[in-house]
């Protein structure tokens, strides 16, 4: 029974919002902008700035999977990172083929082109239909200031960096959905134009009632925008040991 209540939270909840809000054609509005705070602490890669997708594949009971993407902006300003979440969805093609795999219980890997078209329509991509959060706050954390919590935690605690980002809803706005949510991503190697590692995330559901859900699995970190030059060479450097102090 509980595993059945746990399948049927996590397509209920996916960053915060209904599933069936997310994966519909938004209405126009404006794109949600709360308010946003990062924090940066430790060795991190030097160029993280540029447009991401945080693809992470959520494990459901009875071997299923949860797509959930996570787009996201980092820029820098007088030397401070600052990452600001976008509440937005893949291009309808892209989207229909997610929601499919999800359906399906199954992994949806976008192909290179798949994100080349994200990239493409990045200032022009639908927006959730759904109430975002009132707040979100997104640390980045190198290894060496990792707390307890990432040091204890099995699936994090060999990371050689993390970003979590915590997500709280105003009480108004949470109707079925979530009163607050946690995403952790635990960088574990490099890939040519990202990274990979284990993906966690906490979830604090307001349907039926308060029930905290956690769920883990694994993620793939996609760049859509061109690096600048040296940018894998540093990456390279950071991961063989050559970028830590």
């Amino acid at each position: 029974m509980r595993a059945a209540i746990v399948a049927l939270l996590a397509v209920i909840v996916t960053m915060g919002v209904p599933v069936r809000a997310q994966e519909e054609a938004a209405a126009p509005r404006e794109e949600a902008r709360p308010e946003s705070k990062t924090t940066v602490r430790g060795t991190i890669p030097d160029d993280l700035t540029g447009r991401w997708i945080a693809m992470g594949w959520m494990h459901l009971p009875n071997d299923r999977v949860r797509n959930v993407p996570y787009f996201s902006e980092i820029t820098k300003d007088s030397g401070q990172l600052a990452l600001r979440v976008r509440f937005v969805w893949f291009p309808d093609p892209q989207n229909e083929a997610m929601k499919t795999a999800n359906r399906e219980g199954k992994e949806w890997h976008p192909s290179a082109e798949e994100i080349a078209a994200a990239a493409t329509a990045w200032d022009k991509l639908p927006l959730w239909r759904g109430a975002g959060p009132s707040q979100v706050q997104t640390e980045i954390l190198g290894a060496d200031a990792f707390d307890d919590e990432l040091k204890n935690d099995p699936r994090m605690k060999d990371a050689k960096w993390v970003i979590r980002t915590h997500f709280v809803f105003p009480p108004s706005k949470v109707g079925a959905a979530t009163a607050q949510q946690v995403n952790v991503y635990g960088v574990t190697a490099t890939e040519d134009s990202g990274f990979t590692g284990n993906f966690k995330t906490f979830v604090l559901a307001a349907a039926p009632f308060m029930t905290p859900l956690n769920f883990e699995g694994t993620f793939r970190l996609y760049r859509l925008d061109t690096p600048r030059s040296g940018f894998g060479a540093r990456l390279r450097d950071f991961f063989s040991g050559c970028g830590r102090r």
